[in-house]
């Protein structure tokens, strides 16, 4: 569902289990070929797929836990959400 980051430490959340090992979300991103990530904090690297509600300030997943997303990464964030709505509709 989403990577978060405190310090070196990166938690990885899933449905119904949570992992934690050391490293850099970067790498982390890098290692995903996956469109559906994206950093929407340099501590946070979300799954869109798993993205229930989204405010211009916050995302809430779908565990029900909220993420702020930081005013830096808000444009892209937003950029990303329309170009995956766009290939939706496009299906």
């Amino acid at each position: 569902m989403f990577f978060d980051s405190i310090g070196k430490k990166i938690r990885m959340v899933m449905k119904n289990e949570i992992c934690e090992f050391y490293g850099k979300l970067s790498d982390v991103k890098n290692q995903l070929d996956d469109q559906d990530f994206v950093f929407i904090h340099k501590s946070h690297l979300i799954n869109f797929s798993y993205v229930i509600e989204y405010e211009y300030t916050s995302v809430k997943m779908s565990n029900g836990i909220i993420l702020s997303i930081s005013q830096q990464h808000r444009k892209i964030f937003r950029e990303k959400l329309f170009q995956r709505r766009s290939r939706e509709v496009d299906k």
